[in-house]
């Protein structure tokens, strides 16, 4: 009722006045209040495009574009919101999202750390610096910003980021206690679950990581770490088909995963397709250099 009211009495002030950029903008953030993000956008726009030089239809242009997985706009949107207003955090915090999800991480790592220059200890721009630490691989980064969240807040998240970095840094006590944490205040933390199944995996805990990985898949269908997590432990628990199956789906969708290369080839080579499993640890490289030794080390089993 009074967002609909606050709506009407917005446009009867666009009517009377077309040319004044303070009804799109208020209008934009009733719109963004109750979702109707496209509404929010276009109104946004307007009171941009009529040349208004406030932060606020920035601000809710950056927030619709998330909303509307536009994340062209948002970095045009961001990077002429920091123009307007550059000492608002929020600006640098949607800039290092939209580079981060246009591949950009370096630039993206920039932005955070100017967001964190201006309001320290932020927990939501600490995380997101996490995460994109994490894509560039600087796990010792990332764990200490997580650590920075865990300080003054109990979160769920933080633990899960912080869980799958340990993880990643060879640490599985102190990954499994951080994830378990993480599923304790919140048990459909993906993240926390498929850490949990991975280092279970790696200590021949096959069924703790078929019931997590599982788990995983269902609340989270999308995504494609629970695939290839399902399918590897499908493979361990010796249903090696059934792995193949989850697995091929991981490979059609992330193509360019060098983990989803490397979990099929092993299965593969499980079932006897040692061809077929030495082309998959080759693709594994040449997508990811990083994981080059391991795939030489699968290469040089199959010729064992």
């Amino acid at each position: 009722g009074r967002l609909a009211d606050a709506v009407g009495d917005f446009t009867r002030a666009i009517s009377l006045k077309p040319e004044a950029t303070s009804p799109y903008t208020a209008r934009a953030e009733v719109m963004a209040r109750s979702g109707n993000w496209e509404a929010a956008a276009r109104d946004a726009y307007t009171a941009i495009i009529l040349g208004s030089r406030k932060p606020g239809p920035y601000l809710t242009a950056c927030q619709a574009s998330i909303a509307l997985g536009d994340f062209e706009a948002l970095a045009e949107y961001a990077e002429n919101g920091i123009r307007t207003a550059p000492e608002l955090p929020d600006f640098h915090r949607f800039a290092g999202r939209a580079y981060r999800e246009n591949g950009d991480l370096t630039n993206a790592l920039a932005a955070y750390d100017q967001a964190l220059k201006i309001a320290p200890g932020d927990a939501a721009t600490l995380l997101d610096r996490a995460l994109t630490a994490i894509m560039l691989r600087l796990y010792d980064r990332a764990e200490q910003d997580c650590s920075a969240v865990l300080k003054n807040v109990t979160s769920g998240p933080a633990y899960a980021l912080r869980g799958f970095t340990r993880m990643k840094m060879g640490s599985l006590d102190r990954a499994m206690e951080d994830s378990t944490n993480a599923l304790t205040l919140e048990p459909r933390e993906v993240m926390a679950l498929l850490t949990r199944a991975n280092i279970h995996l790696l200590r021949n805990r096959v069924s703790d990581a078929l019931a997590d990985s599982r788990k995983a898949l269902r609340i989270d269908p999308a995504q494609p770490w629970a695939y290839i997590t399902y399918g590897s432990a499908l493979s361990m628990a010796g249903k090696k088909e059934e792995g193949l199956k989850i697995l091929d789906q991981a490979v059609a969708m992330v193509p360019d995963d060098g983990e989803a290369y490397l979990a099929r080839g092993r299965c593969l080579a499980a079932l006897g397709r040692l061809s077929d499993a030495a082309k998959d640890f080759e693709k594994a490289a040449s997508v990811d250099a990083s994981l080059a030794e391991s795939a030489k080390t699968e290469l040089d089993r199959l010729s064992k």
